[in-house]
Order: structure tokens, then C-alpha cells, then sequence
């Protein structure tokens, strides 16, 4: 796959903010690009304290995680939230006071909520996809749950770099168009594709639209071995609007998706 790569900047910062009124100037242009390309990056919202905090909260806690892909060290946990071992990482995201400032602005005031759509990576290879419900739980979502065409989006997903990235990629815009679901097959991009490559830093905290066509790194990063013993880690995940019928579907969707994979992985 040949794509055109755009690495243009993607990011706004928060923490340099000194004029009043410059959160306000961050969200709209975060808000401007959520809508437009379907994600954004909100700037050192963690401090390396809490990032290393986060980091080793994780490592102690590997016992808890699955191996879901060739790789001997990559490591999955889905619904970590679960865990009372690792739902402190889960409130830092869903309680920061700027991530649900900027939500809530992004679904124009309404409530927002998580929906139970939670995990955490350790050197986990991640191909095309969508995070809305794939396979033969799309039938969860039907019409009047997914819109293509509303370009506020109403369920985000929130991701948490442990360490500086850019492996995380996506077709800009791809949230506002219909894109079946039966495979993952259908959200990758073709030679024709524009791709943007989202650069993040630690501490930062990526924000994309759940319909947005995306990906991480490839199974060969981590099959040499390079990342063994220190290792990249991704926490992530999704809220929604209270009133949003995604959200609901989701939700219900995501439930049994989580079943059948703890079936899977015992």
C-alpha cells in the first residue's frame, strides 16, 4: 500500500496558554479539526510524572494482559477499566477537567459519559480499521444509530501515549464517509488516499471521531525485538454524548464484543 503521506502539524497546545480566553481560541481550532479530518491532538495535557506513573502502574500489572498478536511481547488488556489494579488510569483520562471541557463543547453542552470501550496495548501491532462495531457486531448499529453525515461526531475515542509516537495514522475525513463493516478490509486506503500521520508527544492526548479509518504500527515494529524492554504502550478509551443513539449501540455492542473476547482469551 502506497499512500500519500501528510505530515503537516497536528496539534494544539494548552499548557502555554497566558491570554484570557485562549482555551476557548484551542477548542475551536481542536474542534475545527475534529470535524474536518475526524481527530486532533490536545497538547501536554499529562506531566512525565504522571505519564512514568501510568507507565509503571502497567508494567506491574502485566500478569493481567493477553498475547493477541505473534509477537511474544505484545500485550492486550480489553476493559481494563475492570480492573481495580488499573482503573485509576481510566478516571485520569474520563475525569480530566480539559479532556470533558472540550468534549462537552464538541457535543454543544450536552452530557457526556464512557461507554465501556477501555483498553490498553503493550507493543501491539494495529492494521486499518475502524473502533466502531465490526464483523457480525455491526448489525448493533443500524441507520439511525450511524451517521455519516453529521461531522460533529457524538462518540470519541481518547488516546494516551505512554512515550513520544507517530505510528498512528488516518484517513482525514473518513468519518463522514459510509464505509461498510463487514471487514477491516474496507477502511484501508488505496494508492489514491490521502494519510495523515498524527505525531504525538507523551503527556499528549489524541481525540479521534469513532468512525474515523486508522492504524498503528505494523507486526514487524515489534518482531525484532527492539521494543522488549521498553516498551510502547497505548491507553485508550471512548465517550460519548448521554443522548446519542451511537453511543447507546455502541455500548450495548461493545458489551458483547467483550465477552466473547475475555471468552477467547481466559
Amino acid at each position: 500500500m502506497t499512500s500519500n503521506m501528510d505530515k503537516r502539524k497536528f496539534s494544539i497546545g494548552v499548557n502555554e496558554i497566558i491570554e484570557p480566553g485562549a482555551i476557548q481560541d484551542f477548542q475551536q481550532e481542536n474542534m475545527q479539526q475534529l470535524r474536518q479530518d475526524g481527530i486532533t491532538v490536545l497538547k501536554g495535557i499529562f506531566d512525565y510524572e504522571t505519564v512514568k506513573n501510568a507507565r509503571d502502574i502497567i508494567l506491574n500489572n502485566r500478569s493481567l494482559f493477553k498475547n493477541t498478536r505473534p509477537t511474544p511481547s505484545a500485550l492486550h488488556l480489553a476493559g481494563f477499566h475492570r480492573f481495580p489494579e488499573l482503573e485509576s488510569l481510566h478516571t485520569l483520562l474520563t475525569c480530566n477537567s480539559i479532556i470533558l471541557k472540550f468534549l462537552k463543547n464538541v457535543v454543544n453542552g450536552r452530557r457526556i459519559r464512557s461507554i465501556g470501550l477501555s483498553d490498553i496495548t503493550i507493543n501491539r501491532s494495529q492494521p486499518w480499521h475502524k473502533d466502531l462495531l465490526r464483523g457480525h457486531y455491526r448489525t448493533y448499529l443500524d441507520s439511525e444509530s450511524l451517521d455519516w453525515h453529521q461531522s460533529s461526531g457524538s462518540v470519541f475515542k481518547l488516546l494516551f501515549y505512554l512515550q513520544d509516537s507517530a505510528s498512528l495514522k488516518v484517513v482525514p475525513g473518513s468519518h463522514l464517509f459510509s464505509t461498510p463493516l463487514d471487514d477491516d478490509t474496507y477502511s484501508e486506503p488505496d494508492e489514491n488516499t490521502s494519510v495523515l500521520s498524527i505525531g504525538v508527544e507523551c503527556g499528549d492526548i489524541a481525540i479521534m471521531d469513532i468512525r474515523c479509518s486508522h492504524c498503528g504500527s505494523p507486526e514487524s515494529t515489534y518482531a525484532t525485538g527492539q521494543w522488549d524492554n521498553n516498551p510502547r504502550i497505548l491507553i485508550s478509551t471512548a465517550m460519548g454524548d448521554v443522548s446519542s443513539r451511537l453511543t447507546q449501540a455502541m455500548e450495548v455492542g461493545n458489551f458483547h464484543r467483550l465477552m466473547d473476547w475475555m471468552a477467547r482469551n481466559p
